[in-house]
């Protein structure tokens, strides 16, 4: 059973909205990016981090 009502699962939906138009991940009309295709693709945990890594090029500047 879901718990919260429908006002608070809309505050949520918003939450995450503005964060991933944060990171661009999505654009202002929810609309999947580059960014977001890619982390869609990652076969992780928390694609959104990994991506967000990989294009910052944080990933770039690791060494064996």
């Amino acid at each position: 059973m879901l718990s919260g009502g429908v006002d608070q699962k809309e505050q949520d939906f918003k939450n995450r909205n503005s964060i991933l138009t944060h990171y661009k991940i999505i654009d202002n009309d929810m609309n999947l990016l580059f960014k977001g295709k890619v982390a869609a693709k990652a076969p992780s945990v928390d694609s959104i981090l990994i991506t967000e890594f990989f294009f910052s090029g944080l990933i770039s500047k690791l060494t064996d």
